[in-house]
């Protein structure tokens, strides 16, 4: 049996289409929605599966805490 998973994040790490769906927080008719396009369209989720897969690295919170401390400290002196 074949199992993937569906990730709730930030829009900073979802490209809609390509990755995943951007839904509005809290809205059930949203998540339920996403969820049945998954359903009716598997492929569909493979593919996000696969894309998402190819960006996991870039997904880790210690990796994007330190890019934002990075990008502060460069804002800092001047050079963002």
């Amino acid at each position: 049996m074949k199992v993937s998973i569906v990730m709730l994040c930030s829009e900073n790490f979802i490209s809609h289409i390509k990755t995943g769906q951007i839904i509005p927080i809290r809205d059930s008719n949203a998540i339920a929605e996403a969820l049945k396009l998954y359903i009716e369209n598997p492929e569909l989720l493979e593919e996000h599966s696969k894309n998402i897969l190819s960006i996991r690295d870039y997904l880790d919170v210690n990796r994007y805490e330190r890019d934002i401390l990075n990008l502060i400290e460069k804002m800092k002196h001047g050079r963002a």
